[in-house]
């Protein structure tokens, strides 16, 4: 079990069996999704610095897609600085949240203690890249410009990562390690190398797990701004941000879905599908990248992974790919006050009852409760929701 806490609620899943084979999944929800509600009538500023407060998790994502959705309601375009320093920002808590995950529920689900110190460690690079930024102004407001991105000191940022992913992670320079191009390569290094993450990869060979998991489900694609403008605005009930589909179909968004088309991952999916272990290899390949990603966003050579629009005037809508998959923002104002709030998170696509999970759940097969419980978290952890969940099973 891991429980919700807080305003952003939790999730349910229950399993019922039916000849020790999972034969149904039922997800329920208690987020509060209308949250978003209370901004309005609200000013734009308190809207901007008070939302991030609200969502503990991705709540850098959350900000820069406020700033942003706002940011094109108003018709203003940010400074290129502003915008590198948000996508710096974004991918330093991709990589703490991944992190986070394997750090600290890896080794529980292993039964050995979780590695706080180099939680501790990630958590303060995140912090010192955000003071490094901004300094004292307001991180994800509009208007506000910083004096001059710090290169050098930023520099020994991404440094001091690529040396706790060697240390706590890859046992090899995160070049190296995405070099690792098909199975047997991969299985050549788990064998050499011992920690975590090898012993986990260990630990589900010996059980037979790799392809566990596997369903047909498709990734989100492109979502047009228009289409997904119209379908918010006609989302007065909040049916669709509840259980959100696309043309009648239900999708993935996970990093495994950034990151399918790495070599790696396209070489596992051949014999595991979206099974399990291609579902963490994904998370690895994807925190394996960042320290590049940070390096060509200092050298102008990649931005902020964010798909804005105004679809009319006083509207905004930005999607921002967070760590946990596509989190959509729309803003509507009056002058300077919130009309309309709007917040589409990744949970609902992936936790939605006909989702990804759902399908993934759906046929497993153990000798005990107890196994079965195993079976479910890995998976729950694999896919990540943004909030905490009750596992049942009946």
């Amino acid at each position: 079990m891991n429980s919700g806490s807080g305003i952003e609620g939790g999730i349910i899943i229950n399993l019922m069996q039916r000849d020790n084979r999972v034969s149904d999944v039922s997800i329920v929800s208690y987020r509060p999704l209308q949250t978003p509600k209370i901004f309005s009538h609200k000013s734009v500023e308190q809207t901007l610095m008070t939302l991030p407060l609200l969502y503990s998790v991705c709540g850098t994502a959350q900000a820069i897609a406020a700033v942003q959705a706002t940011e094109q309601a108003l018709e203003l375009t940010p400074s290129l600085d502003r915008v590198k320093a948000r996508a710096f920002m974004l991918a330093m808590e991709t990589a703490k949240e991944h992190l986070w995950r394997i750090l600290l529920d890896w080794p529980l689900l292993l039964g050995e203690a979780p590695d706080h110190a180099s939680v501790a460690e990630v958590t303060r690079l995140q912090a010192e890249a955000r003071q490094l930024l901004n300094g004292g102004k307001k991180p994800f407001f509009y208007g506000e410009e910083i004096e001059q991105i710090q290169t050098d000191k930023l520099l020994q940022t991404v440094y001091n990562l690529e040396m706790l992913l060697q240390n706590s992670i890859f046992s090899l320079p995160t070049e190296q390690w995405l070099m690792l191009n098909d199975q047997d390569a991969l299985l050549s290094w788990i064998a050499e190398k011992n920690s975590v993450v090898t012993r986990m990869f260990s630990w589900l060979a010996q059980k037979g797990w790799y392809g566990l998991g596997k369903s047909g489900i498709s990734g989100l694609p492109s979502l047009p701004e228009d289409d997904l403008h119209a379908r918010l605005t006609a989302d007065l009930d909040g049916e669709f941000i509840a259980a959100p589909n696309w043309d009648g179909e239900c999708f993935e968004t996970t990093s495994f879905t950034r990151q399918i088309d790495q070599g790696l991952v396209k070489s596992l999916i051949w014999d595991n599908g979206n099974g399990l272990l291609t579902r963490l290899v994904a998370r690895l390949v994807e925190l394996a990248r960042m320290p590049g990603i940070l390096q060509s966003i200092l050298d102008d050579e990649a931005t902020c992974s964010v798909v804005t629009c105004s679809p009319a005037s006083g509207i905004g809508l930005a999607q921002v790919e967070a760590a946990r998959g596509r989190l959509v923002h729309r803003v509507e104002l009056d002058g300077d006050i919130v009309r309309r709030y709007q917040i589409l998170a990744p949970t609902e696509w992936n936790f939605h009852p006909q989702g990804v999970l759902a399908k993934s759940l759906i046929g497993l097969q153990a000798g005990s409760d107890d196994e079965l419980r195993q079976q479910a978290q890995l998976l729950i952890n694999a896919i990540d929701p943004c909030v905490g969940y009750e596992l049942r099973i009946n």
